[in-house]
């Protein structure tokens, strides 16, 4: 077929053609896009709207336990007064002193020491009695239930100290059971 149009309007018409061409492609990609990004909009709000609550929910766990660490320490500190006052309705005082001494090595320690229980028993050995003390809690490693355990250890009222090795073998919040051993 020959093309009876000149040179020069065929041209024109070449790059007229290849010109709209053009365009409508980019319209098109344009289109896509849109219609990509106006489709991924509800995952996005769906998406920040879970964040929120995932958030919401983690703070109140954070909260409900900070309250339930808080409760266990006022029991916790309910039975120590009360074991104390138990402890001075005895005859023998020196269990007390010693029991008020190993909350306040606990109280005073930065490691993160907590204790949960303390149960004593006082035995007649030859001249005087001597008095088993188990103190039971939880510290924030190893390291701070090592130095728990030498600070009661360099303390003179108190005779000697029985930490079994297993209460060393864990790792993170480690939970203990001493034995301290004090005579009058």
């Amino acid at each position: 077929m020959a093309n009876l149009l000149p040179q020069h309007d065929r041209t024109m018409l070449r790059r007229t053609y290849w010109l709209r061409l053009s365009i409508v492609a980019s319209l098109m990609g344009a289109a896509a896009m849109l219609v990509a990004l106006v489709s991924l909009l509800p995952a996005y709000i769906a998406a920040r709207s879970e964040l929120h609550e995932v958030t919401a929910y983690y703070a109140l766990i954070e909260a409900s336990q900070e309250t339930q660490r808080n409760d266990a320490s006022m029991a916790t500190a309910r039975l120590v007064r009360a074991q104390i006052r138990e402890a001075q309705q005895l005859e023998h005082y020196r269990a007390s002193e010693a029991i008020e001494a190993l909350v306040r090595i606990a109280a005073l320690s930065d490691d993160g020491v907590t204790l949960t229980g303390i149960a004593f028993t006082a035995q007649h050995a030859g001249d005087g009695v001597r008095t088993q003390i188990r103190i039971s809690g939880e510290a924030a490693g190893r390291t701070a239930l090592t130095r728990f355990v030498d600070t009661i250890r360099a303390d003179t009222r108190f005779e000697s100290v029985e930490l079994p090795i297993r209460d060393l073998a864990a790792s993170g919040r480690t939970p203990f059971s001493i034995v301290v051993f004090t005579s009058t």
